[in-house]
């Protein structure tokens, strides 16, 4: 075994009897020259001990692969902590022990930049131990041992391999930019760092009821940023507290006192300035419910992003601006005026002395003017999501706001009525949890998972299946032979959920106008379908009749109106017969003919029933977007024979060859070029098919891939 490493406290490290791995790198002969980059990951893997090596196996191939592809040509790897540690409270008192050791290394080999790889290295050198997916990307000058350097958290290869599609991207971006500002960065790097734009306290910016010149000004821009700051986000109870309009050379903040003036309402109203705004669907919502008119706006700087990068959770302002342009978190500021406010008092904006609020206001002005402007450039050079974003994206915007706003009526007599109806529902299924195990304490809760475990696994004797979980799905819908407490408790959670989330949790929901005012996220799925949220209206339950009917009971029309409710029919399918241009298909729908009772007929005959036709249904699904039979049925959905099931799948393959065509096409152009586009533009990447191994993952890869076409 080597020896341990100099300046690390060992004696006091619980990892000191482990093996560890040394660092390695490409500086040169002389390992004592300084290196451009430094890499540091979080400490050895089983395979790196193994080796004596960092960043081996998987791991590390994937990282040399990505360095290939972004050079960093004097770098050296190391890790924060060398000897092998697996608790997480191990891991973390092994970085403390070995931090002297680190800063020693960084003195020795003075990186231009550090790449710290984890939340660990982050927590030894920036004190962010947490949070890594937040402070990606960024940007911070440190010094250390009298070396002034840069670090930039990554997130750590073993991530991607875990889930490339959410993370691989990032950590390209991030080592892309990486080699960029160490190679192409004029002067110092701790002053490219900075970068070229304002700190949060320089940027410049006029408070002022001028709204006249103002709004002059925003009409003789090439767009101009509409952002309001506001109590709260329920704008049928809140109040705006300012505008911020960014024109092409200035930033106003227009108090909310002048906003609420008819000259400002009515000078607003006729402005013809194309207006911008980031998530622009909140803005105009509060524009009309606060001012009474409806503003169109042309760009959303939100938008803009989601079609270059359709990742769940990438788009907030501040994440844009930090990870990709090196901006200051200038939200931190009046995040730590919040947190100091008085323990039960409400944290809201209102409560922001107005200088900062405004330094705020105008900080996102800034950000969202140099964002819009950003993509429109790159927009201008796409003619397909340009006629997307103009055609389809900022329309839909405009149509859901209308949507939200509007809201839907709810009948509070019975909701109300519900509401007793299933609270009663959560007390007898609770009696009958007592009822199914014999000297249960007077105190047990339910709602406890700890408690329902110590039942079920120590006093019932319950072998465990993860742990000490009792989830439902995971656990114990699983147990075979359960006792009877398992049926109660999975009968009392089920009634409580849908209790708080839809009979409760509607009420609290519900604006001043007795409506709900739900959020439709275009941004929200990276399929591009719509997603729904405060409350989830697409996910309203409808397996259960009874609970179907009480809720859909509880939203009414407007008295004089009616609800009409309406669904595509086959619309999958029919998309599926458009892109693949199958002749049998398309005709069939041309006819109005049943597909699906054809395919019933042609597997079990003339006879065919409605539960033929429902089994051949859910196959034909399946087949259609490339899933195999055995797949299928593996489901345990189906009941049908392995015989019955390859029946069908022989016949649809054989009347609908271009179908299989299709399938094909999808799958080869996934996995040699890493996207997909669908028909109307819009792209969706898939790292992972670059790393897809085993069939599993390469048939994950194109299911999502063909369901995104589609």
């Amino acid at each position: 075994m080597r020896s341990k490493p100099k300046y690390a406290l060992c004696a006091d490290c619980p990892a000191r009897n482990n093996r560890l791995a040394m660092p390695r790198g490409n500086v040169g002969e002389q390992q004592t020259q300084h290196c451009d980059v430094m890499i540091v990951g979080e400490g050895p893997g089983t395979q790196e001990q193994r080796t004596g090596m960092v960043f081996v196996g998987r791991t590390g191939q994937l990282l040399m692969e990505l360095l290939d592809m972004y050079p960093l040509r004097r770098f050296w790897l190391t890790n924060t902590f060398y000897c092998g540690a697996y608790e997480d409270k191990d891991k973390k008192r092994a970085a403390e022990c070995c931090a002297p050791r680190l800063m020693k290394e960084i003195e020795l080999f003075k990186p231009r930049l550090i790449i710290a790889m984890g939340n660990i290295p982050c927590g030894v050198l920036l004190n962010k131990p947490s949070g890594i997916t937040k402070h990606r990307g960024q940007l911070f000058p440190v010094t250390i041992e009298s070396h002034d350097t840069v670090v930039m958290p990554v997130v750590h290869p073993a991530a991607a391999l875990r889930d490339a599609d959410r993370y691989l991207p990032g950590i390209q971006d991030d080592l892309k930019k990486a080699s960029e500002l160490v190679y192409n960065a004029e002067g110092s790097l701790v002053d490219a760092a900075r970068g070229e734009h304002p700190r949060i306290s320089e940027i410049e910016y006029e408070v002022t009821s001028d709204y006249q010149r103002v709004l002059a000004d925003a009409e003789q821009s090439r767009f101009a940023v509409l952002d309001l700051e506001t109590v709260g986000t329920d704008y049928t109870r809140g109040s705006i507290i300012c505008a911020v309009i960014a024109t092409d050379d200035n930033i106003y903040v227009i108090p909310g006192d002048t906003m609420r003036t008819n000259g400002f309402i009515d000078a607003l109203k006729n402005c013809k300035a194309k207006w911008s705004g980031h998530n622009a669907k909140f803005d105009r919502n509060w524009i009309k419910h606060k001012l009474g008119i409806w503003v169109d706006f042309a760009h959303d700087s939100m938008l803009l992003h989601y079609l270059y990068d359709e990742r769940r959770g990438t788009h907030g302002l501040k994440e844009i601006c930090t990870t990709l342009f090196g901006a200051e978190d200038w939200d931190a500021p009046i995040q730590a005026m919040l947190k100091a406010l008085p323990r039960g008092e409400e944290r809201t904006y209102d409560k922001i002395p107005r200088e900062a609020l405004y330094r705020y206001a105008a900080n996102d002005g800034y950000w969202q003017r140099f964002v819009t402007g950003y993509y429109l450039e790159k927009l201008h050079e796409n003619e397909r999501k340009t006629w997307l974003y103009e055609n389809l994206i900022m329309p839909l915007l405009r149509a859901l706001s209308s949507a939200e706003s509007a809201g839907v009526l709810i009948d509070l007599d019975h909701l109300h009525k519900i509401q007793k109806k299933y609270a009663e529902r959560i007390r007898r299924e609770r009696v009958a949890i007592f009822d199914s195990v014999d000297g249960l304490p007077e105190d047990f809760n339910p709602n406890s998972t700890q408690q329902v475990a110590k039942v079920l696994f120590d006093d019932l004797g319950v072998s465990p299946i993860d742990g000490r979980s009792t989830s439902v799905k995971k656990v114990l819908s699983l147990i075979p032979n359960p006792p009877p407490f398992v049926g109660a408790i999975i009968r009392y959670r089920d009634v409580k959920k849908f209790h708080s989330t839809y009979a409760k949790g509607f009420e609290k929901l519900l604006g001043s106008d007795n409506r709900i005012h739900a959020s439709f996220n275009i941004a929200g799925t990276v399929t591009g379908r719509l997603s729904s949220s405060s409350p989830n209206l697409q996910n309203v339950p409808s397996r259960d009749p009874e609970r179907k009917k009480d809720i859909r009971d509880a939203f009414v029309a407007d008295p004089g109106k009616v609800w009409v409710d309406t669904d595509f029919s086959q619309i999958e399918m029919r998309c599926i017969a458009v892109l693949s241009g199958d002749p049998w298909l398309i005709q069939c729908y041309r006819d109005g003919r049943d597909m699906h009772g054809e395919m019933a007929e042609m597997a079990f005959g003339p006879n065919w029933t409605k539960l033929h036709r429902s089994l051949a249904k859910g196959l034909n699904f399946g087949l259609a977007y490339g899933r195999t039979v055995a797949g299928i049925l593996g489901d345990g959905t189906l009941d049908l024979t392995r015989e019955e099931a390859e029946n069908i799948a022989r016949t649809f393959y054989e009347r609908m060859p271009k179908v299989r065509s299709f399938q094909e096409k999808v799958r080869q152009f996934v996995f040699t070029y890493g996207f997909v586009d669908t028909p109307l533009g819009r792209t969706r990447h898939f790292p992972s098919a670059l790393l897809a191994r085993t069939e599993y993952e390469k048939e994950s890869v194109f299911k999502e891939a063909f369901n995104t076409v589609i």
